[in-house]
């Protein structure tokens, strides 16, 4: 299945990124584990003579795994052609490698790329100009992220005298940029806006909240224990959800982030409605959101047992010198980067059994979802891509 797929990449990934930062609690990250692997999957298939190459991740042989790259990528481009007015996914991946190269990337690798299950794009590239080639990867990301910001991926000068090991140098063969792009508006969309609310990060900070009262029929999900409560948000016709995992008071993202399991996707991703039992309903106060994150993945993956994805006749020959991902993740009350009108309810204020207040570090995901009929309503059947995992601080 792809989304325990995914859920194992992020799993192996979240705690090795968060590693990198000084506080769990208070630097937010964004990355999408769904394009991530859809590159990785690209390259894994050609790779005719390694084994084990995505680590403990799968536990598939070789031949397995391809199948699932390809029913993998499948679901990528049904998921990029959404085509429900306002709901846009772009994955965008694109290799860069070396003109001076051809023992490596000869004619039958590149028409390979090409194929029509994978579609990859490349460009030959001087590796020896590191300002065209920084131009070129961040317009790349840029184009693809279709924002008016603009990406800093940059290679340092001050690091040269470290020879081979910098990236790009006269040795590098191939560097992977990765960008991913969604637009969806919420089902409903939120009722009010606060200005300067406080939210409990490390150092306390004021922040633009959004906030509604949500009943029944707006489908949303709500499942509690002892640790977190999570909320799950639907996106336009419940192609899409956003799922918000807030710690308890006594409880933390840190603590939160420690425990996750594969197992705890499927607890957060369950559709459960007891809640809202004898007409229920709560009020959910959720940030404004605007996160760019821009990663450099080579040594993260390796420390994730991800081993290299080509290889030469040499078993220490690396081939990718560096892959880049860039993800820009924004909601308002209307959606992620939508500007369409939207339905919002109008209820009474009160009866009010609980509150969901994001005003602390929290733990949030995306995922498309596929769907059926059964005889009460259309609902979410499960999630097939995990598009996006972050933190809020």
């Amino acid at each position: 299945m792809v989304f325990n797929d995914d859920v194992a990449f992020a799993c192996k990934i979240l705690p090795l990124l968060l590693q990198k930062l000084h506080s769990v609690d208070s630097e937010s990250i964004v990355f999408s584990p769904t394009s991530i692997l859809s590159e990785l999957s690209i390259l894994y298939s050609e790779a005719n003579k390694v084994e084990n190459i995505i680590g403990k991740i799968n536990d598939l042989k070789k031949e397995e795994f391809i199948k699932n790259v390809i029913q993998s990528l499948h679901r990528y481009k049904e998921t990029a052609g959404i085509q429900d007015d306002d709901i846009i996914v772009t994955i965008a991946n694109k290799l860069f490698l070396s003109l001076n190269n051809d023992v490596l990337f000869t004619p039958e690798f590149c028409e390979f790329l090409k194929k029509p299950e994978f579609q990859a794009h490349f460009q030959r590239v001087d590796f020896n100009s590191k300002v065209a080639l920084t131009q070129e990867i961040n317009k790349f990301i840029e184009s693809s992220l279709k924002t008016n910001q603009t990406t800093d991926i940059v290679f340092n000068e001050e690091e040269e005298e470290k020879g081979d090991d910098v990236v790009p140098n006269k040795t590098t063969n191939l560097i992977i940029a990765n960008a991913v792009y969604f637009i969806a508006p919420w089902n409903n969309a939120f009722a009010s806006k606060k200005e300067d609310e406080i939210f409990f990060s490390i150092p306390q900070k004021k922040i633009k909240m959004m906030g509604t009262i949500v009943v029944k029929k707006m489908k949303w999900n709500l499942i509690q224990n002892e640790k977190w409560d999570c909320v799950g948000i639907p996106y336009k016709n419940f192609k899409a959800w956003m799922y918000i995992v807030l710690p308890k008071h006594e409880y933390s993202l840190a603590q939160l982030l420690k425990d996750i399991t594969n197992e705890s996707f499927l607890k957060w991703t369950k559709k459960d409605e007891s809640f809202f039992e004898k007409d229920n309903k709560f009020y959910a106060l959720i940030p404004f959101i605007n996160i760019s994150t821009n990663l450099k993945l080579k040594e993260i993956l390796k420390a994730a047992e991800i081993k290299n994805v080509l290889s030469s006749k040499s078993q220490n020959f690396e081939i990718i010198n560096e892959i880049f991902h860039s993800t820009s993740f924004k909601i308002d009350d209307e959606g992620s980067g939508a500007k369409s009108i939207v339905a919002r309810y109008a209820v009474l204020q009160n009866s009010l059994r609980y509150t969901f207040n994001a005003n602390r570090p929290f733990l949030y995901f995306v995922t498309t979802n596929e769907m059926f009929i059964d005889d009460n309503d259309e609902i979410p059947k499960m999630p097939k891509n995990l598009l996006f995992i972050g933190t809020f601080c």
